[in-house]
């Protein structure tokens, strides 16, 4: 063959491959990334739809349970497993249940299943508050899709306690035991538990029949890794999509890498001094004011929080919540000098002795101490650190048994009666921590929850957070924000207000 005829059929054995090539199918791509993997500082406590309130457990409650409303990013009563409710009066109000909502053993929703569920959280020390004042015996169905809940007297924060109560299906707690459906949950969330590895991880598979539609990940993986240092090198390394709970000392680091994305979200969280009200020195409202002039927060909160937290100088409240007010409320900037005098006043001139309680899992916590040690020593008190299990720890809260402790309280609604119920007289251990009993504040609490009208219970909170600054129940110490990382290619969560992650929410980012 002729060698240009040889070069001119090469030419076009080349062209048409390109052309091939160029109209083929793609070739198949890697699947698309499937599982969440989470970072977590601490194991859940338990997985009763109706159990302990910490942080830890609440991140994966809210992964498998849902309650009848949820308190939106602002704040706001956005629906859940309820579309819709009414108010027929100033004690009763109706609610309408979500179609086709199903658990994650295939039965249907049906109010059934509600009433029984609050009945349940009536009963358990945990949910009970959210239940006062509901006529459970005059609460009914209206038909499969609707009930109706009747109160005692009007509660304001009705909604935003039911936000916190989870519904589960009657017909299996039943059949299958109460002990059986704590090991084994089944709720109508977004993620199903299909292991728990006690003290390395929790395993979720998404639920295929979830109302809210498919996930984008099929599975989450929530690791538990109790060292703050680890969870970031984690994250950096992309061995986990999300970190939580980062310590703001790795939060520039972080920021420094452009795969990774830092969330710092305003939250309701505070960090707090507690201890036995009722128990020498601290049964002494002046060394407890003692105590709150001794702290300096700004150093807290630059040292421990590098600027991504508020110092607590007015008390529980902050603007995040509706109600708040400084008019009438003490200002409790550092001031060794009035602490030291506030002793010597409350028959303590030479200060005393105290040791703090910490829990292994709260790493700001644990820097914060060694602060509040030297500042406390400059008034005379010697502080002792003691770092316990965070179980244990949570435990001791509850039991008693303690001296002094440093505790988060993370709140679950900006509403003021439901934020200062920790007040509570009567409330349990575990929300009234410090057992501080003072009937009047009880009183107007109460008085506030149920009040209706905004101008009044503005009124009767503005009192409420005057008494609260004076008397000191808690030595307010930080109002935190909640940070959190997780790799530039996953999108769509932020931190609600009460610190939850929805990782439903979550999605790839191209």
């Amino acid at each position: 063959m002729n060698k240009k005829i040889i070069i001119i059929v090469s030419l076009l054995l080349v062209l048409v491959m390109i052309f091939v090539g160029c109209t083929s199918k793609p070739t198949p791509q890697t699947p698309q990334k499937d599982t969440l993997i989470v970072a977590t500082n601490a194991p859940p406590v338990d997985l009763d739809p109706h159990g302990t309130n910490d942080q830890n457990t609440n991140y994966v409650r809210y992964q498998i349970y849902e309650p009848l409303v949820s308190i939106g990013i602002d704040g706001s009563i956005e629906p859940g497993l309820a579309t819709e409710w009414e108010w027929v009066d100033n004690t009763t109000i109706n609610f309408k249940l979500r179609e086709g909502v199903k658990f994650h053993n295939g039965k249907e929703l049906i109010a059934e299943d509600v009433l029984f569920s609050l009945a349940r959280a009536a009963e358990q020390s945990f949910t009970a508050s959210n239940m006062v004042s509901v006529l459970l015996d005059q609460c009914k169905i209206l038909d499969d899709g609707r009930i109706q809940i009747k109160l005692e007297v009007p509660q304001g924060a009705l909604l935003s306690r039911l936000a916190q109560v989870m519904i589960f299906n009657k017909e299996t707690w039943e059949s299958a035991g109460q002990e059986e459906m704590l090991k084994n949950p089944v709720g109508t969330g977004p993620y199903k538990l299909t292991l728990w590895a006690q003290g390395d991880r929790l395993e979720f598979a998404a639920f295929d029949d979830y109302w809210d539609g498919p996930l984008v990940f099929k599975k989450l993986i929530m690791r538990i890794i109790p060292e703050a240092a680890a969870r970031s090198l984690e994250i950096e390394a992309g061995t986990v999509d999300v970190a939580l709970s980062i310590p703001d000392s790795n939060v520039e680091g972080l920021k420094a890498n452009k795969d990774i994305k830092v969330s710092s979200d305003p939250v309701y969280k505070i960090t707090y001094l507690g201890f036995d009200a009722n128990v020498a020195p601290y049964d002494n409202v002046l060394v407890r004011q003692a105590l709150t002039y001794a702290i300096d927060r700004d150093t807290i909160t630059d040292l421990v929080y590098f600027g991504l937290a508020t110092p607590a100088t007015h008390g529980r409240m902050t603007t995040v919540h509706w109600g708040y007010t400084e008019d009438g409320v003490m200002n409790y900037s550092y001031d060794p000098q009035k602490a030291k005098q506030l002793l010597a006043d409350a028959g303590y001139p030479n200060g005393f002795d105290m040791t703090l309680a910490l829990s292994e899992a709260e790493r700001d916590q644990i820097d914060m101490s060694e602060i509040l040690q030297n500042q406390f020593k400059e008034v005379g008190i010697n502080v002792k650190l003691e770092i316990i299990e965070n179980s244990t720890f949570l435990n001791m809260i509850v039991n008693g048994g303690f001296d002094a402790f440093l505790l988060n309280s993370t709140g679950s609604s900006g509403d003021p009666g439901e934020v200062l119920r920790s007040f509570i007289a009567d409330r349990p251990t575990w929300s009234n921590t410090t057992r501080y009993v003072n009937q009047y504040l009880t009183d107007l609490i109460l008085e506030g929850q149920q009040t209706i009208d905004e101008n009044k219970k503005l009124e009767i909170f503005k009192e409420a957070q005057q008494i609260i600054s004076e008397e000191c129940p808690w030595v307010f110490i930080v109002h935190n924000r909640y940070t959190f990382a997780t790799r530039s290619n996953i999108g769509g969560l932020t931190a609600y207000p009460s610190t939850i992650l929805k990782y439903k929410e979550a999605f790839i980012v191209n």
